[in-house]
C-alpha cells in the first residue's frame, strides 16, 4: 500500500550517465555494462539486497523499466518524462504493496462543519503556496504505506505557516500510532488510512506533538505516545470534504484557503515519472479507485505547451520526480483527483 552511493560517481555524474544510456539509440547495456550499470544503480539509491534470487529479479525488472523508459522518452510527443528512481527495480505491485497506502475501503469521516467560505469562483491562472512559504520540506515515507499521514500533515503544517507564520514539521508517526489506537479498531498504519484520520485526532488533541519528538521510522509499534507535547498551533479547529467539486473548483479553494490533501490513482507511468507535466489519460482515467495521499499546493498554465496544471507534493523523497514534487494535468479530473479533496481550517 502507500508507503512510502554511487560506487565512484557523484550523485550528479550518475544522473548523467543514467540519462545519457535511455537516450542511446542502441541497447540499453550489454553484459557486463548490465551489470555494472545496475550495480551503480543499487549504490546510487543505497539498495542493500544479499538474496542473489531477489538481486536477479531486480534487475531483471530494472532492464525491463530502463526499456519502457527509454522508449517513452524517444517518442517526443508527451508533456512529462520518465527516469530512474529508487522504484526502478521494482514492479508495479512491489511499489504499490508498500509505498502507497490510502484506504479505498474505509469510510473517511467526511468533516468537521465549518463556516470556512468555500471560493469555488476566482479569476487567477495561477498560484503556488511554495511562494509564500508555506509548504514544508519533501518527506520520504518509506517502504510503509503512511501517504494519508504525510498528505494531512502537510496541509496542517502549511496552515500554521499560513495563520501563525511559522514553520513547523509535526509527527507523521505519532499519526500513524494513534489513529487507530484512538478509534480502538485495531490495525496497522503501514497498511494504509485516510487523511480525515489524522485530521480528527488533531481536532480532538487541539494540537499535535513535533517532528523531533516522535520521529519517523516507517513502521507501526501500535503503541501511542503518552508524555509528548502538543503544538497547540497545530490543533485544527474543523475540517471538510469537498466532494463533487471539480478542478477549477478545487484550485480556487486552494488559493484561497490553502493546500489540500487529495486522493490520486498511481499506476505505473506516474511512479516513473521525472518530471513535466503528467498527462497520461489512457491508463489514469476515467475515474480508477484511488490508491495513494498526496498534497495539492499549487496550479498553473505551462508557457511552452499551454496545458493548465496542478502542482502535488508527494512523499517519496526528493530524489523522486521535480525534487519531489510534481504536477498533473488539470480539468479533466486526472487519476481521480477530485474524489477526496480534503481542508483542515484553523
Amino acid at each position: 500500500m502507500c508507503m512510502f552511493k554511487s560506487l565512484v560517481f557523484t550523485v550528479a555524474v550518475s544522473f548523467i550517465v543514467f540519462q545519457s544510456v535511455l537516450s542511446e539509440k542502441n541497447p540499453l547495456c550489454n553484459g557486463q555494462n548490465c551489470d555494472k550499470f545496475f550495480e551503480n544503480y543499487l549504490n546510487e539509491y543505497n539498495i542493500n539486497v544479499s538474496n542473489n534470487t531477489i538481486k536477479a529479479q531486480y534487475k531483471k525488472q530494472f532492464l525491463a523499466n530502463l526499456r519502457e523508459i527509454r522508449n517513452f522518452n524517444a517518442k517526443e510527443v508527451n508533456a512529462f518524462k520518465k527516469g530512474i528512481n529508487k522504484f526502478s527495480h521494482l514492479s508495479y505491485n512491489g511499489v504499490v504493496s508498500q509505498s502507497l497506502g490510502l484506504d479505498s475501503i474505509s469510510t473517511p469521516i467526511l468533516g468537521i462543519i465549518t463556516s470556512k467560505p468555500a471560493a469555488s469562483k476566482c479569476s487567477i491562472d495561477s498560484f503556488d503556496w511554495r511562494n509564500e512559504g508555506a509548504i514544508t520540506a519533501v518527506k520520504d515515507q518509506g517502504s510503509c504505506g503512511s501517504c494519508f499521514a504525510f498528505a494531512a500533515i502537510g496541509a496542517i503544517e502549511s496552515q500554521i505557516s499560513i495563520n501563525y507564520n511559522k514553520n513547523i514539521s509535526l509527527s507523521e508517526q505519532y499519526a500513524m500510532e494513534c489513529i487507530y489506537n484512538f478509534w480502538k479498531i485495531g490495525g496497522d498504519a503501514c497498511n494504509g488510512g485516510q487523511p480525515s484520520y489524522v485530521y480528527y485526532l488533531s481536532y480532538i488533541n487541539r494540537g499535535f506533538p513535533t517532528e523531533k519528538s516522535v520521529p519517523y521510522h516507517a513502521y507501526d509499534d501500535g503503541i501511542c505516545p503518552l508524555n509528548v507535547s502538543f503544538v497547540k498551533e497545530a490543533g485544527i479547529t474543523s475540517y471538510r470534504t469537498f466532494t463533487g467539486y471539480r478542478d477549477n473548483e478545487i484550485a480556487c479553494l486552494l488559493a484561497a484557503n490553502g493546500p489540500l490533501s487529495v486522493a490520486i490513482f498511481v499506476n505505473s507511468s506516474l511512479i516513473q515519472y521525472s518530471g513535466g507535466i503528467y498527462d497520461d489519460e489512457e491508463s489514469c482515467g476515467p475515474n480508477p479507485t484511488p490508491n495513494h495521499a498526496v498534497l495539492l499546493i499549487g496550479f498553473g498554465v505551462d508557457s511552452n505547451n499551454n496545458i493548465s496544471y496542478f502542482t502535488l507534493k508527494n512523499s517519496w523523497g526528493t530524489s523522486w520526480g521535480e525534487q519531489g514534487f510534481f504536477r498533473m494535468k488539470k480539468g479533466i479530473n486526472l487519476c481521480n483527483i477530485n474524489s477526496l479533496p480534503q481542508q483542515p481550517y484553523m
